[in-house]
C-alpha cells in the first residue's frame, strides 16, 4: 500500500448516504450513514456483524474521519490479543560463529 492509500477507498457507496466497509474478500465490516440531527450533518459508524448491523462504533464529521476510525476498529479486532507469537517455541539454529 502506497502512502496514497486511505481507508475510504474501501467505502463503498450502494445507497446515497450510505456505504459499506468491506474487506478484501468482500465481506462487509461496518457501515456508514449519512445522519441529520438538526442542523448538523455528519455520519454513524456501526459495526457490521454475522450479515447484521451491530452497536454504533461512533459519530465523525467528515466520511474520511468515519472510514478510518472503522477500519482502524477492524484492524484492532482482527488482531488476537497478546504478544505476537505467544506461546510458540522456536526450533534452536546451531550458532554459526559458535
Amino acid at each position: 500500500m502506497g502512502r496514497d492509500w486511505h481507508p475510504i477507498l474501501q467505502a463503498r457507496e450502494y445507497q446515497p448516504g450510505r456505504w459499506v466497509m468491506e474487506d478484501t474478500m468482500g465481506r462487509p465490516f461496518a457501515l456508514i450513514d449519512f445522519v441529520k440531527r438538526g442542523p448538523e450533518r455528519g455520519y454513524r459508524v456501526r459495526a457490521w456483524r454475522r450479515q447484521e448491523v451491530g452497536p454504533v462504533i461512533g459519530y465523525y464529521t467528515t466520511l474520511a474521519g468515519a472510514a478510518k476510525n472503522a477500519h482502524q476498529r477492524w484492524i484492532s479486532r482482527s488482531v488476537p490479543s497478546g504478544a505476537p507469537y505467544a506461546g510458540i517455541t522456536w526450533p534452536t539454529q546451531p550458532d554459526p560463529w559458535g
